[in-house]
């Protein structure tokens, strides 16, 4: 049992009593908030209870960013991706980069970031540029007025956020994003893993062996994007 304030349950009790004509209630008790009534309580895992507390933070993390930015007289977006594997990623990314697409700046936060293999989506993402504008005489942007052309296209401030705990694919995208101009990186130097594995070398107890599979390179950075053993170095730190 739980001792309710005010509660379904509670006002259903209310409704029966004037019901059967029974005036008379329980107001002290009701008043002091000492009605019981029942709760189910569910047991979850410590793994569950852990991705509950991590979905409050990054929930708190995106209003706190768009709070001070709205204090301080502009729009800003916030998304945060726990890793980079799949549709979860994808469904994240789309979820909070779409509705805020059209604002002044847009903080990604890949701090933790376990990896994965979307950063080229993201980064496609991210490239497209507005060429053309076009303006409804009587409607706003969601209803076919100001609008550009490509559709979707960020033309804001862009910041990147990483840790030491962003690893793998969390980090190409970040050297990505730095390499391609499109926006700034901020935090503090990444993990280090810049050669990439597929994670199929399983063995018949379950386990794995990791091992370097995939080598990474781009003309400034030569092999390893100079990411591997090193880490990305923010802009800022």
């Amino acid at each position: 049992l739980r001792i309710a304030s005010t509660s379904r349950l509670r006002r259903l009790r209310e409704m029966k009593r004037r019901a059967e004509g029974d005036n008379e209630t329980a107001a002290g008790e009701e008043e002091a908030g000492l009605v019981p009534e029942p709760l189910i309580v569910v047991p979850i895992t410590p793994g569950q209870g852990d991705d509950l507390d991590y979905a409050a933070w990054e929930w708190k993390t995106r209003l706190l960013a768009k709070s001070l930015a709205r204090d301080a007289g502009f729009g800003c977006g916030y998304l945060h991706l726990r890793d980079m594997s799949g549709a979860p990623s994808i469904n994240a990314f789309a979820r909070d980069f779409y509705s805020d697409y059209d604002k002044e700046a847009f903080i990604i936060d890949v701090r933790n970031n376990r990896g994965g293999n979307i950063d080229s989506w993201l980064i496609d993402v991210l490239q497209r540029k507005a060429w053309m504008f076009w303006q409804g005489r009587s409607s706003n942007i969601t209803t076919g007025g100001l609008g550009w052309d490509q559709q979707f296209a960020f033309r804001g401030h862009l910041v990147v956020l990483v840790n030491e705990h962003t690893s793998s694919d969390g980090e190409g995208f970040a050297r990505g994003v730095s390499e391609l101009g499109l926006g700034v990186i901020i935090g503090k130097r990444t993990w280090g893993g810049g050669i990439w594995l597929s994670s199929d070398n399983t063995l018949v107890d379950g386990g794995i062996a990791t091992a370097a599979e995939i080598g990474t390179y781009n003309k400034n950075f030569g092999w390893g994007l100079g990411i591997e053993q090193m880490g990305v170095i923010p802009d800022v730190e």
